[in-house]
């Protein structure tokens, strides 16, 4: 897929419940170390029963379609619905550093050649990943399948930033941090 082509997928109700069934087993505590980092003093999601009875009552209609959602316009911030697809960057403000949605899958943070965190799904069918409504990052395939989240799902409102001390946050609609990369200071 080219920069300038856009696909829409028409999702069945059971294929979108069994990505919602995906995500919320994920986003337990048991996340594989150096892939996401709640933040310290974070506010507290919604309970997994309250997070899928919402999305349920929101995919009542099995002929729900999907498309790539815009990338982030300014620098820095990524909000509620926006996302990237390969090939695609967003830099922090002072432009020292950016997160980089690579064509072999992988979603690198970068400052120059030096990879900072990534999401260790190089190699992978990934095509983007998507700052979603409920406050959940994710990297999707184009079925769309899920292969990566930062468990933040439950705070809508919530919007990533690529800092410019190198770290990358996921902020609650408040400011409060939920999670982190831990590679700030530079």
């Amino acid at each position: 897929m080219n920069r300038n082509e856009t696909r829409t997928w028409r999702l069945s109700k059971a294929v979108v419940l069994g990505l919602l069934a995906f995500d919320l087993a994920a986003c337990g505590p048991a996340l594989e170390e150096g892939s996401s980092t709640p933040a310290e003093g974070g506010d507290s999601a919604r309970s997994d029963s309250e997070a899928q009875s919402q999305t349920q009552q929101e995919l009542e209609d099995s002929s729900k379609t999907w498309s790539p959602p815009p990338a982030p316009t300014g620098c820095g911030f990524m909000y509620a619905n926006q996302g990237l697809s390969r090939g695609q960057r967003l830099y922090s403000c002072d432009g020292r550093f950016w997160l980089d949605m690579q064509f072999d899958g992988n979603l690198v943070l970068r400052q120059g050649a030096v990879t900072l965190w990534h999401s260790r799904t190089h190699g992978t069918a990934a095509v983007g990943a998507v700052m979603q409504g409920d406050g959940n990052f994710v990297i999707y395939t184009s079925e769309p399948r899920a292969l990566w989240n930062s468990g933040t799902y439950g705070y809508s409102g919530a919007y990533l930033t690529v800092q410019n001390d190198g770290n990358m946050v996921i902020r609650t609609s408040r400011g409060g941090a939920i999670w982190h990369t831990q590679t700030g200071g530079r």
